[in-house]
């Protein structure tokens, strides 16, 4: 007997032991090099559509002669000598480098297994690194030695230059009163023909590094419009100021009324626009920008660059049309057919539309110690709007690029929120240019368009007399129709919202020196598929609901009497507990003679907790509210405790 329980436990020790065994296999299964150089060029942004081994062999990641194949384990040495690559290049001692920064413990040998959780966690350490480097300024210029300088000329915008000088073609020179760099053309009779030289005819080298927080009060401000009012606000000894800004301005642009101010940490701008019964604004702020560069070039070539720009952004778009709410007397007795009918006379297709992309400003900010070098900051404002919205979209933002070897990688970190009301369609971005020039050559820069975008499909439903329901689907404005609908027991409306965040980055526009070295990209990194609330996008007056609610009604009782004898009006249930956005039918036992349900008239204590619309009650949101219940007349009433829970 003993030893017969004696193999029982023996036997399910073994088989436990097995299954941990097994399970531990599964829950740490290692990581093949494929799949572990896959995630690390796609979170080092090294990954080309999908093409991830180009990018690591360009930067030095993955050699030849490491002789892995993708199908072989991750193992911790190869793990240490690819993160090293990735971050400094070649290292006797990678192991060790590696290790004392902690990614890998010392007790790891470096032929033991990697798992795909360690794996991952190791690159997402690197890549934070890589991605937040700073650097201490400095600066070092060599111009070729060709260049002249002449003293006494006269430049004219269409590049003629005269002066009694004598200069042959080919030559370089460098305007002082222009701070420009020229090469003659041509040579003519009283003057000579200048263009504008190619930038390494100019340079010989130039290494600069820097990181540091923007200040604006040394910047040159160009508007992109003509101003109309113009304040610069000067601090003066004994004066208290009017004005935290620098400067503000306003001006108009195809009837939009734009105004900006630059401090010394931000930018904010406001833009509006009043037609049609349309009141459209946009505001928006750019702060807290914070560049970090390195750019180093000789004999021709850039052996590295690397440009990163921090910032917070902020913007808040508002929709309000207002010429529908005269016409709800109009709309409100109509039949479901009279109605539509009408409504479509009334209200054309995109009827509310306003669409614009405004320039906004180009801000210069000057970089200290260096003659001739400006980081600046270009802003524009994308909008579009049909019908209501109020949408505020804020947004930490890190967008950038590092090039090594003659290969480009992305930096983008964003960490975006959003808040919005919403009836109808609507675009709202914010447009920006970071850029780094000298000698007014734009060595490199970063172009982000981000925001949201916000489309509403409208679906009209319609009763006839006997409670049938028919729907239509319809390309009118749905906050238009709602506002309308809204008197019209007849008529019921439904929106479907696709709302999604929008980024699409350019690293190195055309206008830049590293596109002239092929050093640039582009790269949509939110779209139609990054939904800001999920799978949230059916709205019934303004709220979300998890499907649509509109159903066939029960037939028109409005001359029906319940014979009874009693003399109030009873219910079945006098509670009832309900969640947010359900719908809940008030359960009429009885009537007093000679009323029927047409009779009866609804009211909610507390209309932000439950509303009440022939006799079915909503919940809005967690609360308790009393729905009195009265005959037409006033002399019959009874009352019904609604709960409203989250739960």
């Amino acid at each position: 007997m003993r030893r017969t329980l004696s193999k029982k436990i023996i036997r399910c020790f073994a088989v436990l032991i097995v299954l941990v065994t097994c399970f531990g296999c599964k829950t740490a299964r290692s990581c093949s090099v494929g799949d572990y150089l896959s995630l690390l060029a796609e979170r080092a942004g090294l990954s080309n559509d999908g093409a991830y081994l180009d990018g690591l062999v360009g930067w030095g990641v993955v050699k030849e002669t490491d002789g892995k194949q993708s199908d072989d384990d991750l193992d911790y040495d190869y793990l240490a000598l690819t993160i090293d690559r990735l971050i400094e290049g070649d290292n006797d001692d990678y192991y060790k480098v590696v290790q004392d920064k902690g990614w890998i413990k010392r007790n790891q040998k470096g032929n033991g297994k990697v798992d795909r959780k360690t794996a991952k966690s190791v690159i997402d350490k690197a890549v934070s690194e890589i991605n937040s480097r700073e650097y201490e300024g400095y600066y070092d210029f060599e111009l070729c030695d060709n260049i002249n300088r002449p003293e006494d000329y006269r430049y004219y915008d269409d590049g003629r230059l005269v002066t009694d000088e004598d200069h042959e073609v080919g030559e370089l020179l460098y305007l002082e009163k222009e701070k420009a760099y020229k090469k003659i053309a041509d040579k003519a009779e009283g003057f000579y023909v200048l263009k504008d030289p190619d930038f390494d005819e100019i340079f010989e080298s130039i290494k600069i590094r820097d990181s540091y927080e923007l200040d604006f009060s040394k910047a040159v401000d160009i508007p992109y419009g003509t101003v109309e009012s113009e304040e610069t606000v000067y601090e003066n000894m004994g004066r208290q100021l009017l004005s935290s800004a620098i400067s503000e301005k306003t001006f108009t642009v195809n009837g939009f009324r734009v105004s900006y101010s630059i401090k010394s940490n931000s930018i904010d701008a406001h833009i509006s626009k009043n037609v049609n019964g349309i009141n459209a604004f946009f505001d928006l702020s750019l702060s807290n920008i914070r560049p970090s560069y390195k750019w180093d070039y000789k004999d021709g070539k850039i052996n590295e660059a690397y440009f990163r720009v921090d910032y917070n952004s902020s913007g808040e778009l508002g929709v309000s049309v207002g010429k529908y709410h005269n016409l709800y007397l109009d709309f409100k007795d109509k039949d479901s057919s009279s109605f539509l009918n009408a409504l479509k006379s009334v209200i054309k297709e995109k009827d509310d539309e306003v669409e614009a992309t405004i320039k906004i400003c180009e801000i210069k900010t000057p970089i200290p110690e260096i003659p001739t070098a400006f980081f600046n900051v270009d802003v524009l404002a994308k909008i579009y709007t049909t019908g209501k919205a109020e949408i505020v979209l804020s947004g930490t933002n890190s967008n950038g690029f590092e090039v090594r070897n003659g290969t480009l990688r992305v930096i983008d970190n964003s960490d975006k929120d959003v808040d919005f009301i919403l009836g109808g369609s609507a675009r709202a971005a914010l447009g920006v240019n970071f850029n780094l020039e000298t000698a007014k050559y734009r060595l490199m820069d970063v172009e982000a368009d981000g925001g949201v975008r916000a489309a509403v499909s409208t679906t009209i439903h319609l009763y006839d007399d006997e409670g049938n329901m028919s729907s239509q689907k319809s390309n009118l404005p749905y906050s238009a129709v709602d506002d309308i609908a809204r008197e019209n027991n007849n008529v019921k409306i439904c929106g479907d919202v696709s709302l999604n965040w929008l980024l699409d980055l350019c690293f190195n526009t055309s206008k830049t020196v590293l596109y002239k070295f092929g050093l640039w990209t582009k790269k949509t990194i939110l779209d139609e598929s990054d939904q800001v609330f999920g799978n949230k996008t059916h709205i019934e007056n303004g709220t979300f609901m998890s499907k649509c609610t509109r159903k066939e009604r029960p037939k028109n009782e409005e001359k029906q009497t319940i014979t009874s004898n009693v003399e109030k009006i009873i219910l079945e249930k006098y509670s009832a507990v309900i969640s947010v956005n359900e719908s809940y039918q008030i359960p009429v036992k009885a009537l007093p003679e000679g009323y029927g349900k047409g009779d009866l008239v609804y009211k909610t204590s507390k209309p932000a907790v439950a509303s009440v619309s022939d006799g079915i009650v909503r919940g809005i949101s967690s609360g308790a509210s009393e729905i009195t219940i009265f005959t037409s007349d006033g002399k019959y009433y009874a009352a019904l405790n609604i709960l409203v829970s989250t739960g």
